[in-house]
């Protein structure tokens, strides 16, 4: 890992982006799956318990839970974060 994926993973954790790398994306699950926050806690412990072992299966979970709960709220979804998804589907990964 060089200065560049840190940074890279810092600048993109919660929006995710095409090309994200190994260490921005276990950020960007952990984001959303670390146990201090107070929602949906039997499903998000659900998710961690699969990790790392499904890791593309999870990463893709937490993906599309962040953009649905963008648009039950009816709020704009970042390019990046659609790119992001984009790239998941079309890869798999």
């Amino acid at each position: 890992m060089d200065d560049e994926e840190l940074l890279e993973a810092i600048a993109f954790h919660t929006l995710g982006r095409r090309g994200l790398r190994r260490l921005g994306r276990y950020l960007f699950m952990a984001d959303y799956l670390e146990p201090g926050r107070e929602f949906e806690d039997e499903e998000r412990a659900a998710l961690r318990a699969r990790l790392p072992a499904d890791e593309a299966r999870v990463l893709r979970e937490v993906c599309a839970r962040r953009i649905r709960w963008r648009l039950r709220d009816s709020r704009p979804l970042h390019p990046n974060t659609v790119a992001f998804w984009n790239e998941l589907a079309e890869t798999g990964r």
